[in-house]
């Protein structure tokens, strides 16, 4: 079945939306100077948001959850972050299709 038109335009005002919020944080900042407190912000912005997905993983009781968390926690103080995400992954996967 093919979209609607009106599915359509949701679409490309979502997608629109979607642009133009990033494309005025590009163009204001192109005319301005960060300070370095604020690049250091910004430099760090992935990883808050990568912590507030984390999180709520911390307060549960499920074994194999606290298991990968504990080897999560473990990487990061090794591996950079993507390795540290690609490995976390994979143990999560093992411990479910294991245990």
């Amino acid at each position: 079945m093919l979209p609607s038109y009106l599915d359509l335009l949701a679409i490309a005002g979502m997608a629109s939306a979607t642009y133009f919020t990033r494309i005025c944080g590009f163009l204001w900042l192109k005319k301005h100077q960060l300070s370095p407190r604020a690049r250091a912000v910004l430099e760090s912005s992935p990883c808050c948001v990568m912590v507030s997905v984390v999180a709520p993983s911390f307060i549960t009781t499920d074994p194999k959850t606290l298991v990968a968390l504990l080897c999560s926690v473990g990487l990061s103080f090794k591996c950079s972050l993507g390795v540290t995400i690609v490995l976390s992954v994979i143990i999560m996967a093992l411990l479910q299709n294991l245990l």
